[in-house]
């Protein structure tokens, strides 16, 4: 019985994501280039795990490197973003939460990290990956007296190759 080999993901990845929602889309019609280093240890290839840092380009993308934990079984490829800070897009570009929140009245001090990014993809022949992404709703407390900042569910699509 021979068993079927797992695509090695191990190296650097070139790609762009792009929003669904038109008004998002108007931030970064082009979508948004980032790269991606994956990795693999000898175990990880074998369950079909992967791990990774992941960098947006400037000055679309979000500031600082994400962790990627995902996972390859056949030719499907997923796996969530988690970034070190929220950031949210306003009239100028990308401003920290925390910033924004602050000059609306709602001073923080507790860390606001972004809510987990899945991404789900296929591998195409050619070794290239695409697919979705999805950002879940969240609704975030701001105060004791109950204020709340709903975010919507966010969507889009994704692309990316060997680099």
């Amino acid at each position: 019985m021979k068993m079927q080999q797992k695509p090695l993901l191990v190296g650097p990845w070139r790609g762009t994501y792009a929003y669904d929602d038109p008004e998002m889309r108007q931030h970064a019609p082009a979508g948004v280039g980032f790269e991606l280093n994956l990795t693999q240890t000898r175990w990880q290839r074998f369950w079909g795990r992967f791990t990774g840092h992941v960098t947006d380009d400037a000055p679309l993308g979000v500031p600082g490197a994400g962790r990627i934990r995902g996972r390859c079984a056949g030719r499907t490829v997923s796996f969530t973003k988690s970034l070190p800070e929220w950031y949210a897009a306003d009239l100028n570009g990308l401003i920290s939460l925390r910033e924004f929140l602050a000059a609306h009245g709602y001073p923080s001090q507790r860390h606001l990290e972004h809510p987990p990014i899945h991404y789900d993809g296929t591998m195409a022949e050619d070794g290239s990956i695409a697919g979705t992404w999805l950002i879940m709703a969240v609704t975030l407390s701001l105060d004791a007296h109950g204020s709340e900042l709903p975010f919507p569910q966010t969507t889009g699509t994704f692309q990316m190759k060997r680099s």
